[in-house]
């Protein structure tokens, strides 16, 4: 009886349009566990802020400001394109999910554009009067 079955599903297996079946099925797993892992790659543990300053620490053009606390925020892309409109010299082209840390010093500052996935600091730029919006 088990034999008959075995051979029953050998023909089938045999013929083309079943083949093509499995391997459009297997593809399609293939492509799925391919999605699953870059999807669980991409979810990134948020850097806290005390990290963030330490990193900052190793900067050389950052050493004026070493004993100031600075104000850390992460913009989202709507936050981006938000700022985008009304600051287009400070946040074109920078992606999605970088800090904006600005630096406060007797009246000036500095604003910093930093990706802390990198340590790089994308952009900077010197702030007279700096007033927080």
């Amino acid at each position: 009886m088990i034999k008959s079955k075995i051979a029953k599903y050998q023909k089938i297996l045999k013929r083309p349009y079943v083949i093509a079946a499995l391997a459009i099925i297997l593809i399609a797993l293939a492509l799925a566990a391919v999605f699953s892992i870059s999807q669980i790659k991409n979810r990134r543990t948020p850097i806290t802020q005390n990290k963030i300053q330490e990193k900052l620490k190793n900067h050389q053009e950052l050493s004026q400001y070493q004993n100031q606390e600075p104000q850390i925020k992460l913009l989202t892309r709507n936050e981006i394109r938000k700022k985008r409109k009304l600051y287009p010299l400070i946040y074109k082209d920078i992606p999605t999910n970088v800090y904006e840390i600005r630096f406060s010093q007797a009246g000036s500052g500095i604003l910093l554009i930093y990706d802390a996935r990198s340590d790089k600091i994308l952009k900077n730029f010197s702030l007279l009067e700096w007033n927080n919006p």
